[in-house]
């Protein structure tokens, strides 16, 4: 060994390394300092880095073979003093060290860089994560801005509005040029009023640059300043002041002309595509209207909305050609239906024309297309999804950066049972909307229709945090907790986002179920006085009669085909599930999700009891719900599937069995199905229905102890509460009843 490493100082392999260090490391500290100061790809400096560090085992042979003498570069002669055998060999052992290097060398980069792309190409398809993502902006990121609100410095202060609808429009202009991410407007401007960095704002979005600026009216005279900024270095790249005449024309001059800066500031091949006249207004009374309209709407309270809604309608009076205002006016009625308590066919009829007069005068616009597949889908009919799917993916087309079009397909594709790809467009609208509350609680509702509970975790915990004093994330919680058999915390969750939103819907629908799961049935009236709701309390109390007379004014045709069922009347629900399977060709693809599984178990069921022949839904329920022990089984709504099979199938005691399995996990179900019509007298199921009521009135008690001494920002009712039929008078809700 000494005689070899005497060998390496007479060929000054070793000065060659030192000097190799030295010169590598000031190469490596350079790319670094010219990738921020040129604003070079961020791949610069790795390449650099990757280069310095290959390069090391070439140096060491050279130095080895070669070395450097008055007549130049000369081959190394052998050492004299040494055998032909000592040299060879250590030739030999110079090569087979210099070889085991550069594949340690090579597997450690491969490893590396291959786990920086799959950190990278996660980005776009995260699983949700506690916190949003704070790591430093990757690759994938390059090419990617986000725009914050600008300040309001006018005077009187009383322009913001005006600021957040330049930064609005200068995102949607952004959002047109190809090559670059655009992050959304709900996640860039999550951040007003709170005080966070421009780095630390960049990590939170995955983005490498921002664009912040302000506005100052005085007069009729406009003020607007923007800056380009380095997400990772915080370093201003560009910044301009425009002074202008106030005016429409002026305003989106001046936002062109922003955009085009940037194009040129960023690196890559960006092009815009040009705004159409249609998207555009030189009203600027109407302009400044469209943006408070806007505003308004966002808030999604009664109040708001119906304020977004006399503000769109003025705008459409002052230019009748504007497209936008057409498609917001829409969106704000199909809104009001799910936040405002509107009726949902006279939501529709009011979206309808305004959709149609958008497409006319925008029928190229993100915005537009997506406004029509947002009432497409409403309509909620075979071909309105169609529909809206198309209307979808024409608003991709149109607008690659346009998050709500991703949204608006992921939920299309929902509802046609495609899950996967659905989750797939969340995804991708989550990369460009990243901190959206309505993104976030979609995705956690896919994830636990799919049971995915882990995820659906994960996405509600993190709506609470980030929204706090929105109701979503309290809602996902809610529907893990019920999923969960855990229905005294599914209830506390339920109020907790009631209190946030009393005219939501869904919330009253939920808490209304959660009550008559539990044989509250009163309760789920007070929160719930729908036609839906008294039909259901109806079918719960066997009040038939009640529930066939209020059954008229339910408008919504699976509420109907469900209800009839329930109410025996076998032959009409025949009628309106064979034409669902028609349209949307139910029985030519195998079953995919719980839902479809609850629908086909009921469609069975009505063909036995009209003699129709159900054995392909046999066969494809037998295909879905697979023989497994009762003990491998935890999801509540798979046990209550194979419970009704079995029954439905004639094996009453594995359907007993699967029943017991439901109490020993601590879930409650109702019996309310037709399937057990014909063992309502046998002895044994008296039995399992006892045992089962004896647990739903543990949960009934809990639920009532919470009403006793609810949290003090919970909304609970007081006095008394009248059955449909006036026939009960009930006390406080705390109380027993």
């Amino acid at each position: 060994m000494s005689v070899f490493i005497a060998e390496l100082r007479r060929r000054n392999v070793f000065n060659v390394i030192a000097g190799y260090a030295v010169v590598g490391w000031l190469i490596m500290q350079l790319a670094v300092v010219l990738e921020s100061a040129l604003h070079l790809p961020v791949w610069f400096d790795t390449v650099a880095t990757i280069l310095v560090i290959f390069g090391f085992p070439i140096a060491v042979l050279l130095a080895w073979i070669f070395q450097f003498t008055a007549k130049g570069l000369v081959r190394t002669p052998k050492n004299p003093a040494l055998s032909k055998g000592v040299n060879s060999k250590n030739t030999i052992t110079v090569f087979t060290l210099t070889g085991i290097i550069s594949a340690g060398l090579i597997t450690f980069m491969w490893l590396h860089l291959g786990k920086t792309s799959l950190v990278d190409a996660n980005t776009e398809n995260q699983q949700p994560s506690p916190k949003p993502p704070i790591n430093a902006v990757s690759s994938s990121a390059t090419q990617s801005i986000a725009v914050l609100p600008f300040d309001d410095f006018s005077a009187s202060n009383d322009q913001r509005y005006f600021g957040h609808g330049i930064s609005e429009e200068l995102l949607n202009l952004l959002s047109r040029i190809k090559g670059l991410r655009v992050v959304s407007r709900t996640s860039s401007f999550a951040f007003i009023d709170k005080d966070s960095t421009v780095s630390e704002i960049s990590k939170a979005l995955n983005v490498a640059h921002i664009l912040e600026g302000s506005i100052r009216k005085s007069g009729n005279t406009i003020r607007i300043t923007a800056q380009l900024i380095n997400g990772q270095t915080d370093e201003h790249i560009w910044s301009q002041t425009y002074d202008r005449p106030l005016s429409a024309e002026n305003l989106f001059a001046v936002q062109d002309e922003i955009a085009s800066k940037i194009i040129q500031q960023l690196k890559g091949k960006l092009t815009v595509v040009p705004l159409k006249d249609s998207d555009k207004t030189l009203s600027l009374e109407a302009y400044e209207l469209y943006l408070q309209a806007r505003e308004s709407q966002k808030l999604r309270s009664p109040e708001s909305l119906a304020l977004a809604a006399q503000k769109f309608t003025k705008v459409i009076d002052l230019d009748p050609n504007f497209a936008p205002a057409y498609s917001g006016l829409s969106e704000t009625y199909l809104l009001m239906e799910a936040y405002a308590g509107m009726d949902k066919q006279a939501s529709q009829q009011k979206a309808t024309p305004l959709v149609t007069r958008a497409l006319e005068l925008a029928p190229n616009s993100a915005e537009v297309l997506s406004g029509a597949a947002y009432l497409a889908k409403d309509k909620n009919t075979a071909a309105s999804i169609k529909q809206a799917q198309h209307y979808a993916t024409l608003a991709i087309e149109a607008n690659h950066n346009y998050a709500n079009a991703y949204f608006l397909l992921g939920g299309i594709l929902w509802e046609q049972g495609k899950l996967q790809a659905a989750i797939k467009q969340y995804k991708k609208a989550r990369l460009l909307d990243p901190l959206s509350s309505n993104i976030l609680s979609n995705l956690g509702r896919i994830y636990l229709f799919i049971d995915d509970k882990i995820n659906a975790k994960i996405i509600g915990d993190d709506l609470v945090r980030l929204h706090p004093n929105q109701p979503f994330g309290y809602s996902v919680l809610a529907d893990l907790a019920f999923k969960n058999g855990d229905y005294s915390n599914s209830h506390n969750m339920l109020q907790s986002a009631y209190a946030l939103n009393q005219q939501s819907t869904s919330i009253n629908r939920n808490l209304a179920r959660l009550y008559n799961l539990v044989g509250l049935y009163q309760h789920a009236l007070w929160y719930n006085d729908s036609a839906t709701s008294q039909v259901w309390y109806g079918i719960y109390t066997d009040d038939l009669g009640l529930a066939s007379k209020q059954l008229s004014k339910v408008k919504d045709m699976t509420d109907i085909a469900w209800f009839l069922y329930y109410l025996r009347d076998y032959e009409k629900t025949n009628q309106i599930v064979n034409g669902y399977i028609e349209a949307y060709q139910l029985l030519d693809r195998p079953i995919e999700s719980a839902a479809s599984a609850d629908f086909m178990i009921a469609l069975a069921q009505t063909r036995k009891v009209l003699g129709e022949n159900n054995e392909q839904l046999l066969s494809m329920l037998s295909d879905y719900l697979q023989d497994k022990p009762t003990e491998q089984v935890d999801s509540v709504n798979e046990i209550k599937q194979r419970t009704l099979l079995a029954m439905l199938t004639g094996n009453k005691q594995q359907s007993y069995r699967w029943i017991q399995r439901m109490i020993s996990l601590g879930y409650v179900m109702t019996f309310i199905d037709p399937i057990f019509d014909e063992v309502r007298s046998d002895p044994e199921f008296q039995d399992t229905q006892n045992a089962m009521g004896a647990l739903r009135d543990t949960y009934q008690g809990r639920i009532k102890a919470q009403l006793a001494s609810p949290n003090p920002v919970w909304i609970v009712p007081t006095g008394k509460i009248q059955d449909p039929n006036n026939s009960l008078s009930l006390t406080s809700m705390g109380e027993d009843i």
